[in-house]
């Protein structure tokens, strides 16, 4: 085997090597997105129940300009159900745990909040890992869970995708540093 080829047979090997997510990690509150922001922003966006939600959230100022906006027929407003709905999925957005405990099986990684509620995820792109939710009505939340390779922090990077017509996504970021053992 020549130089060249061992070297392209090493690189296919760390490249295919799965990241070790394991361990306790701690939210780095300097680091992630402001969590009361993150709140507000997120509400803002899925609840239209105010004229001030309707209005980041189509362009109307008040039902008599819902008319006029060309994107307002495809805002639906969520039922009540479906807000619970996104409430329960977006709390971890809303309220970011303080601690996880991850572990990992293989391609299953089981995250664990300092509550003892536990998810577990396989789907992975790469070397990232991603989560993929279905808010109704044409918005859905992924969240990209990947390891910075400069300061090995975990990285959760969540996009909110809005409804159909309504303008771009939004991202909120939350950065966690390992506990050392």
């Amino acid at each position: 085997m020549t130089a060249v080829g061992a070297l392209v047979l090493a690189a296919a090997v760390v490249v295919s090597a799965p990241v070790d997510f394991s361990g306790t990690w701690t939210l780095d509150t300097y680091l992630s997105d402001n969590s009361e922001q993150v709140a507000a922003a997120i509400r803002a966006d899925l609840r239209i129940g105010s004229d001030t939600s309707t209005f980041l959230m189509t362009g109307a100022r008040g039902p008599r300009e819902r008319g006029r906006n060309p994107h307002q027929a495809d805002a639906k407003p969520p039922n009540a159900d479906e807000q619970k709905q996104i409430d329960d999925l977006t709390m971890a957005l809303r309220y970011p745990a303080p601690t996880l405990k991850i572990t990992q099986s293989g391609d299953a990684v089981t995250l664990t909040d300092a509550q003892g509620q536990t998810r577990t995820l396989d789907h992975w792109e790469g070397p990232q890992l991603v989560a993929t939710t279905d808010l109704g009505n044409g918005r859905r939340m992924t969240a990209t869970y990947s390891l910075v390779p400069t300061t090995k922090q975990l990285m959760v990077r969540t996009v909110i995708e809005r409804a159909p017509n309504q303008p771009g996504a939004f991202e909120i970021k939350q950065v966690y540093d390992r506990a050392q053992p």
